[in-house]
């Protein structure tokens, strides 16, 4: 019976490493995952800025996979898709956020507008 070769992370023969080199992390692939996460973190209150900046480092971190793929470490793809995804949510969250405060804000503004109009009050 012949002894399984088990694959260690950080070891020659693990799919970390490229003619007995580390594999490199994809550029901007650990900046796409930290603003995805700021984007969600931040939602309204200007994560959508946050996650325009992400989506568009996780591009970046996507096109230099696309051009050399075995360069970059399995843990760097998988970065680079999260914080693309996460920077996806956090836009759509952002914009929604934004719309949630338009509407509280005119329905306030609404409110005592019509208040202020409908009073029978006389002021002399």
């Amino acid at each position: 019976m012949e002894p399984t070769q088990t694959q260690v992370p950080g070891l020659p023969g693990s799919n970390n490493f490229l003619h007995g080199r580390p594999r490199e992390n994809a550029p901007n692939s650990v900046s796409a995952l930290v603003l995805g996460i700021v984007s969600l973190s931040a939602m309204a209150v200007g994560g959508w800025i946050v996650a325009i900046i992400a989506l568009n480092h996780a591009r970046h971190a996507n096109e230099a996979i696309a051009l050399e793929p075995d360069r970059y470490s399995e843990g760097s793809v998988r970065m680079a898709r999260a914080g693309q995804k996460m920077g996806k949510m956090g836009l759509i969250f952002g914009l929604l956020g934004i719309l949630v405060w338009a509407l509280y804000f005119t329905f306030i503004f609404l409110i005592i507008y019509y208040a202020n109009s409908t009073s029978h009050y006389n002021h002399y």
